[in-house]
């Protein structure tokens, strides 16, 4: 993938995903590709500079918003799996 090549040519270099999507399944693809964080385009400015100032701090940055609703859908998912055994 063109994030594969870019972390490949430059392991230092900051790569932060700014999207209007909102899907777990591509927020997890960043994630493994080694992306250091996903943001909606509707992101303040205030969530724009931490993203950059904790990208070297932390693994992987989301905002607090998309973190809550990756949580919210993980319990539901954790629900149905327990309901089905």
């Amino acid at each position: 993938t063109l994030l594969r090549d870019i972390r490949s040519s430059n392991e230092k270099i900051r790569i932060i995903i700014l999207t209007m999507y909102n899907d777990s399944f591509l927020i997890e693809k960043a994630r493994e590709e080694k992306a250091n964080a996903y943001l909606l385009k509707n992101a303040s400015n205030e969530e724009i500079l931490a993203a950059l100032a904790q990208s070297n701090e932390t693994d992987f940055y989301v905002t607090g918003a998309i973190q809550h609703e990756m949580d919210r859908k993980k319990m539901y998912r954790d629900r149905f799996v327990q309901k089905m055994k």
